[in-house]
């Protein structure tokens, strides 16, 4: 078996051990690898008071589908291991637990090394999973290291972070390859003949992780005299976030600032409802917009394809589309911001 198909397969396994983990089933012959997920879980909390046990979980399960081995083999096929091996620098996100993971797993598979930059809101996930990634592969453990950039020589970068950081990440590493990714949001596109399972699915989308992912819808757009009752009733199962006082905290501090300005909105006591074109909202909030036509929505797509991570729909809209419910589990194909990050390896000389 070559390092390529050994990667490929020590990627499955882990996706097996993530897809049981997160709903608490067993697997032999990976207790350790369990007892260790067990006991970190606690510890992301305590580093992230956004990262619940719940969330994580979540998080870990949902990796499992990036994980799969027919799309992992297809999306090496035409990119062998690298000629030459490289160090890339990958500077990861802390706003969901383990986001960082889809670009470390690409640069595992080229067969490059990695420089890691964890971020100081999610740094004990990443190191685990990677460890796991090498564990059994000779000469895999020390490819990967997680003490930052500072110093080190990189032959090239892949970088996340806010539109801030993200313009500060191009102009430093300007004279070096890269990808950079800023913020984004994710958009719902709603015809008013959804089914309440579609909508209850759509409440994933939008709550899961609290809102914080590009991932995330965090505007709707919907036909002219659209009636948000039984959106509202479809997502009711949602209101658990509230147990978490950061987003209680974050919606209750919105609702009081639209009722002082006389902002009108809807709202079911976990979350607003605002009219407005803007794609990004606070978390609590979540934006809509309504349409005529599907050339109005395809307008509105397309203007706004350089910020919106993907498309949540029950009909086909663009390339971004993703169905009710799906946001949040990409597989390894769906690349953050449709840049395949291994094509950007393979390539690199």
């Amino acid at each position: 078996m070559g390092l390529t198909e050994g990667r490929i397969e020590r990627a499955v396994q882990l996706g097996r051990v993530l897809s049981a983990f997160s709903v608490g089933k067993e697997l032999r012959g990976y207790e350790n690898a369990f007892e260790q997920l067990s006991k970190i879980i606690p510890e992301c909390f305590f580093q992230n008071g956004w990262f619940t046990s719940v969330e994580v979980k979540k998080a870990l399960g949902n990796l499992s589908f990036m994980l799969q081995e027919g799309d992992l083999k297809a999306a090496l096929i035409h990119g062998n291991e690298a000629s030459k091996i490289k160090t890339i620098g990958i500077i990861m996100a802390g706003n969901i637990p383990a986001v960082g993971f889809h670009d470390l797993l690409a640069v595992y598979l080229s067969g490059h090394n990695a420089a890691v930059k964890l971020s100081s809101s999610d740094s004990l996930l990443i190191p685990l999973l990677g460890e796991f990634l090498a564990e059994g592969m000779e000469g895999e453990n020390n490819r990967i290291s997680y003490s930052g950039l500072a110093g080190k020589k990189v032959d090239a970068v892949i970088a996340s972070g806010h539109a801030h950081s993200a313009e500060i990440f191009r102009t430093y590493f300007a004279k070096q390859p890269h990808i950079i990714r800023g913020h984004r949001n994710s958009i719902a596109v709603l015809t008013g003949k959804e089914t309440p399972d579609e909508l209850g699915l759509l409440g994933c989308d939008i709550f899961d992780f609290y809102g914080l992912g590009c991932r995330n819808v965090s505007a709707l757009l919907v036909p002219e005299g659209y009636n948000f009752s039984s959106f509202f009733e479809a997502i009711f199962s949602f209101s658990w976030v509230l147990d978490n006082k950061k987003y209680a905290n974050n919606y209750e501090y919105y609702r009081a600032i639209y009722l002082m300005d006389g902002v009108k909105f809807l709202d079911n006591n976990f979350l607003c409802l605002r009219e407005s074109a803007a794609l990004d909202a606070p978390i609590g909030v979540l934006n809509y917009q309504y349409y005529k036509n599907e050339e109005f929505v395809e307008k509105i797509i397309s203007e706004n394809a350089e910020k919106i991570q993907c498309v949540v729909s029950g009909k086909i809209v663009g390339h971004r589309k993703v169905d009710f419910g799906g946001s949040q589990a990409p597989r390894f194909p769906d690349y953050p911001d449709n840049i395949n990050t291994l094509a950007f390896l393979n390539n690199l000389v």
